[in-house]
């Protein structure tokens, strides 16, 4: 379901991987009506939402985190089940791996993922 809306863009994505410092993860969320969505406050921007919301007909529901410590509680406390997707600082993103908590993106799903230039100076355009 989610797939086709790569196409043109994924602005819930591009905003999450336009942010220097950070990496996004997957859980698995193929199909899903909703997409539960761990984000530091301005990731997921309310506007980059409705749009999300708009052309795949799920609804997104964005809890923000504000710590490192909060979103390892979060993640770790559900065992990642409570998330479909989340940024994560890199410098912790090791911490998540070895425990199991990740799924990397695929990104041969992303039909247009050679399009994203994600740099420190730049949006990354999905």
């Amino acid at each position: 379901m989610f797939g086709t809306l790569l196409k043109r863009g994924l602005p819930l994505m591009a905003g999450l991987c336009a942010v220097v410092g950070t990496t996004l993860v997957a859980a698995q969320a193929a199909d899903a009506k909703e997409l539960r969505v761990l984000a530091w406050q301005g990731y997921a921007d309310e506007d980059w939402v409705k749009e999300f919301e708009e052309k795949s007909g799920a609804d997104v529901n964005v809890v923000f985190i504000g710590t490192d410590d909060e979103i390892w509680a979060k993640i770790k406390g559900s065992e990642g089940k409570d998330f479909d997707l989340f940024a994560v600082n890199t410098a912790q993103l090791q911490r998540y791996i070895d425990a199991g908590l990740t799924t990397p993106i695929d990104l041969d799903m992303v039909p247009n993922q050679k399009a994203c230039r994600c740099s420190a100076n730049t949006r990354c355009s999905v």
